[in-house]
C-alpha cells in the first residue's frame, strides 16, 4: 500500500472523512451547481487562452482566477472523490473513478491531437504565406490550458456525470 507524501495518516483520514462525508458548502452539490461550475470552468479556460492570444493581460488573469475557484469548487462538489486515496472510496466510487481517468485520459489525447493538428496546418499555411506561426507565447498559454484542463477534466466529467455525489 503506497503512502500519500507529506501526510500523516490521521491527517488524510480526516481530510476523507470531512471531504466525504462532511456537509461543507452543501449548496456545491446540486446537480445543476455542479454543472454551472463546469461551464464556468471551460469557459475560463477558452477566455484564458483567447486573451493570451490577443495580449490581453488583464483579461487572462481574470480568466485565471475564475478558473481556479471553480476548479477549487468542483472539488469541494464532487467530495475529492477523485483526488482521494482508495482506502478511503469505497467499490463503487473506485469503479466510477476509473471511469472517469479512462474518459479524461481520451480527452487529454484528444486535446494534444488537436494541439498538434494545428501545430502542421499552421506550418502549412505559413510556409505558403497564408498565415503565421504561433509565437512561444501564444504556445505557453495553449500549454498552460492543456496543462489545467488536464487537471480539472476529472473534476468536470463527475460532476458533469453523476446525478447524486
Amino acid at each position: 500500500m503506497m503512502k500519500e507524501p507529506f501526510k500523516s495518516e490521521d491527517v488524510l483520514a480526516k481530510e476523507a472523512e470531512h471531504a466525504l462525508y462532511g456537509e461543507h458548502a452543501p449548496w456545491l452539490r446540486s446537480h445543476s451547481t455542479r454543472r454551472l461550475l463546469c461551464v464556468f470552468c471551460v469557459v475560463s479556460l477558452v477566455a484564458y487562452a483567447a486573451a493570451g492570444f490577443s495580449d490581453a493581460p488583464v483579461i487572462s488573469l481574470i480568466a485565471l482566477l475564475v478558473f481556479i475557484a471553480t476548479y477549487i469548487g468542483l472539488r469541494v462538489a464532487v467530495r475529492k472523490i477523485v483526488d482521494l486515496p482508495d482506502r478511503y472510496v469505497d467499490e463503487r466510487m473506485k469503479m466510477l473513478r476509473g471511469d472517469i481517468y479512462r474518459w479524461t485520459h481520451v480527452g487529454v489525447a484528444a486535446m494534444i491531437s488537436a494541439i498538434m493538428i494545428l501545430h502542421i496546418v499552421l506550418s502549412l499555411m505559413a510556409k505558403s504565406g497564408i498565415a503565421q506561426t504561433l509565437s512561444s507565447e501564444q504556445w505557453f498559454d495553449l500549454m498552460f490550458v492543456l496543462l489545467f484542463a488536464s487537471l480539472a477534466l476529472p473534476n468536470i466529467l463527475l460532476a458533469w456525470r453523476e446525478r447524486e455525489i
